[in-house]
């Protein structure tokens, strides 16, 4: 199993570790703010993006509404394009998605209390 990072210490690193838990052996995250750093979340450590250079991983998920931005900044400190991966917003913002595919059910037919359950069964 490929070692991987999350980028996003946030609501979308969690996420972010969720999905992708049972593919990935997630080994931690990383955050710009400074306040996060050297915590941990979910039982993992936070890394500033320069610890990054020490650390030992295949790839790094970035799982932030930042997510452009970041990915200049991890190529500005010589990450690997191949070694950088965008998270898809749907699964940055599940609650997002599943709230639009509850209305979408709902609309058709679907009982409220039936899609709800659909929709999170699948999350």
């Amino acid at each position: 199993m490929k070692r991987a990072i999350i980028f996003g210490a946030s609501r979308g690193g969690l996420n972010a570790l969720k999905h992708f838990k049972k593919s990935y052996e997630i080994i931690g995250f990383c955050d710009n703010d400074e306040k996060k750093v050297g915590q941990t979340m979910c039982g993992l450590e936070i890394f500033s993006p320069e610890q990054l250079l020490t650390k030992r991983y295949e790839i790094i998920l970035i799982s932030s509404m930042y997510k452009w931005e970041i990915r200049s900044q991890l190529l500005l400190l010589r990450i690997p394009s191949h070694k950088i991966e965008m998270v898809e917003d749907n699964i940055i913002s599940a609650e997002i998605f599943a709230a639009y595919w509850i209305a979408v059910l709902v609309f058709y037919g679907v009982p409220a209390s039936l899609a709800i359950l659909a929709i999170y069964y699948f999350l």
